[in-house]
């Protein structure tokens, strides 16, 4: 007889009423949802269309520009806490309004609809405005009028919505005298908690205290609950920027440094007496252990002409900025790569701007991971230098590295897909599930995120970031991204990847070569059952339009797609980078940024004030010079800075995982469909080695990261490099 354990009275004490804590001690994660929405309205962060004088034509195209009138703020003074639950909760309603409307229209629709291609064109158009080419918002043939849907999904309203609500002031009225108990010391200049916000800040301590030491006591859960690269003492050294390179937000563009920026590094080297560093560099030249991540070319991607647009052309010499007080920089850091896999920075180019002899250059005290280390902390210059470095990769990342090459070209991916392939054709059925929520979720960053966010807080003008998006769109390499390629041509060898001691400390490299080795075979094997042979493959009309439509200049632009494709094989490599994009590599670009940028100073997205002009000046740096330079005083840009990273960062669901993916793949074997039972059976044995494969994958990033803590003690904390964990990876851009 079955248990009827669960029909037992529950234990007395769990019955007893919990008390309720102190007002100061309740776990506030998110405000009175109604409540909310009043204060919303009372503070006018929702106002009335009419209020924003942007045409609904404006709205509907999704264009960038933006009116002062339409962004002005409403929220004079704001706290930290509030700031991050109205964030959350905002950025909740915008991507739920963009996610209704999408469902609502047929792209993101709940259940599967068996539309014919024809209909699906209509359906999935393409957009023509200043970004590239997406998913039209509202479809032509749409029966009710533009404006009509834009109000009855309030798409409008979330316009400037987070512009009017981020606060331009800190203000400490709601910390009351039951939260001050908490952290009632006081430091040796007498400042209490009331003078430890950021833009109070005077030492670069001051920072450090209010993120490791009042943030946890006071501000609860989120952005200022969770772990972050500013807790650990050491987060500023050579060592810790190194490790960045490998395992950070972006760690996908450090390359071999060429040979004729080697040549300019060793003639400064020379100018400026440096020959301990100009005699690493002719000696590690054909070693190939030099690395470098290279900005040189920001000038001509932020003066880069898109769809015969005319913009604006920044000269070598121009610095970069925005208009409002805050720069950029071209930086181009230089590394080398010892035997033993330390990573190590020798020298940065503050501002690259032509040539090195045009530039501030700076070489490191310490031309190895060894030397000694007690100066890191006061030699303010390198630490200068190496913000710089880190706001330059700011811009790269956020705009080229996650926006374009994972969000915007998987949109292109999805739209042809669409447009070319009946809803039950093979390669829809291996792609559908690594797109979920996707258009929806660029839909809302085309609206709010990057003219809100990103262009509010980058040292470059919103025109110039426009172009830079395009410009990365359009140099997307879609053959040379694929994972064997793309390491190879940036100088790792993948048949020493897995093993060799030089390259262990690489984990995102060996992370997602392992995972593009297993994605490809489950493609491959899933392929092989629907396609008898190559010629199948060269006989399929369909996926000849798919590559005529991503190609086209008025379809996807993505003129690097294959134009043909001639084997299983070859076709196995194409849907294999499809879904990279969309899974592991979005996984991997995307959910470290809560660790690694909510500490606004470790990796700001601009500098407040002008570079130094020359290398004397820089040398003459003091802490003081650094502190001026960071955004502790653009209040509105440090909350977006510290809190949107956090908000981009949150747990992917179980059953939203890699691993579920192939659990469900194999437990297809339940469904039988007539003449299709047999490639059913074959499906379900394939996921079930695909699943196998990814269980062995994970003991594998587990040993690797074991690895990684054993040469740095401080990377506990985020588990080593298991971001790529196939528990963990997101199936799909979720977020």
């Amino acid at each position: 007889m079955p248990s009827l354990d669960f029909l037992e009275r529950p234990r007395e004490d769990d019955l007893l009423q919990k008390e309720l804590p102190h007002i100061s001690d309740y776990p506030l994660s998110q405000f009175d949802k109604g409540m909310f929405s009043m204060q919303l309205l009372q503070l006018g962060i929702l106002e009335p269309q009419e209020a924003f004088h942007m045409p609904i034509d404006n709205l509907v195209r999704g264009d960038v520009q933006k009116t002062v009138t339409a962004y002005g703020g409403n929220v004079e003074k704001g706290t930290f806490m509030g700031t991050k639950i109205a964030l959350d909760q905002m950025w909740r309603l915008i991507t739920e309004a963009h996610q209704n409307y999408f469902t609502a229209t047929k792209r993101e629709a709940l259940i599967p609809l068996n539309i014919p291609t024809i209909e699906k064109k209509s359906l999935y158009e393409w957009e023509v405005n200043d970004y590239p080419p997406h998913c039209k918002l509202v479809p032509q043939e749409a029966d009710v009028p533009a404006k009509q849907i834009f109000d009855i999904f309030a798409l409008a309203h979330v316009r400037g919505i987070v512009n009017r609500a981020i606060p331009d002031t800190f203000s400490n009225e709601s910390i009351t005298d039951t939260v001050l108990r908490l952290v009632s010391d006081l430091d040796d200049k007498g400042f209490d908690l009331l003078d430890r916000t950021p833009e109070n800040a005077v030492t670069i301590k001051d920072v450090e205290d209010f993120n490791t030491k009042y943030r946890r006591q006071v501000f609860g859960n989120g952005a200022y609950d969770s772990p972050n690269i500013g807790d650990r003492p050491d987060w500023y050294t050579d060592m810790v920027y190194a490790e960045q390179q490998f395992i950070g937000v972006n760690p996908t563009s450090i390359e071999q440094c060429p040979m004729e920026l080697i040549g300019e590094f060793i003639d400064e080297a020379v100018k400026q007496g440096r020959e301990d560093i100009a005699n690493i560099l002719r000696r590690e030249t054909h070693n190939k252990s030099l690395y470098v991540q290279d900005c040189r070319y920001f000038r001509d991607a932020i003066s880069y002409s898109f769809r015969g647009k005319a913009v604006p052309q920044v000269s070598p010499t121009d610095p970069l900025e925005d208009g409002t007080g805050k720069y950029g920089c071209a930086s181009v850091s230089l590394f080398q790569l010892h035997d033993d896999g330390m990573l190590h920075p020798l020298s940065i180019v503050l501002d690259y701007k032509g040539s090195m002899k045009d530039s501030v250059t700076i070489f490191n005290r310490r031309t190895s991971p060894t030397d000694d280390s007690s100066h890191e902390a006061s030699d303010w210059a390198w630490r200068y230098a190496k913000t710089c470095a880190q706001v330059s990769d700011y811009l790269r990342h956020q705009v080229a590295v996650h926006l374009v090459n994972t969000h915007l070209v998987e949109e292109a991916i999805i739209v042809a897909t669409n447009r070319c392939f009946p809803p039950t054709h093979p390669i829809i059925r291996l792609l559908q599930p690594h797109w979920q929520k996707t258009l929806s979720i660029n839909a809302a960053g085309r609206a709010v995120l990057f003219p809100e966010v990103i262009t509010d807080v980058v040292g470059i003008t919103e025109a110039q970031a426009i172009s830079y998006v395009n410009y990365t769109y359009d140099n997307f390499d879609f053959t040379g991204s694929y994972v064997p390629n793309d390491l190879a041509s940036r100088g790792f060898p993948i048949s020493e990847l897995p093993t060799s001691p030089k390259y262990h400390t690489y984990g995102y490299g060996r992370s997602i070569l392992s995972t593009w080795n297993i994605l490809k075979r489950f493609v491959l094997a899933t392929l092989q059952v629907e396609y008898e042979s190559d010629d199948h493959v060269r006989a399929d009309i369909d996926v000849q339009e798919w590559c005529n439509e991503l190609r086209s200049p008025t379809g996807g632009r993505l003129s690097s797609f294959p134009s043909e494709f001639n084997t299983i094989e070859d076709l196995a490599d194409a849907i294999t980078m499809c879904i990279h994009i969309a899974s592991p590599q979005h996984t991997a670009v995307n959910y470290l940024q809560q660790y690694y940028t909510t500490f606004v100073i470790s990796r700001p997205a601009s500098l407040t004030a002008p570079l130094p002009k020359t290398l004397a000046e820089l040398q003459a740096y003091k802490e003081k010079d650094l502190v001026e330079a960071l955004p502790l005083k653009r209040t509105r840009e440090y909350l977006l800075m510290s809190h949107v990273p956090w908000l981009l960062n949150s747990d992917v669901p179980d059953d939203l995982t890699l691993a579920h993916y192939a659990v469900s793949v194999y437990q297809c074997k339940e469904v039988r469909l007539g003449n299709d039972a047999g490639k059913q059976t074959k499906r379900s044995e394939i996921g079930k080695k695909f699943y196998e494969d990814l269980r062995e994958l994970q003991k594998e990033i587990g040993k690797m990261s074991e690895e990684l803590i054993k040469d740095d003690e401080g990377l506990r904390v985020l588990g080593g490099y298991s971001v790529l964990d196939p528990g963990k990876a997101a199936v799909s851009i979720l977020i």
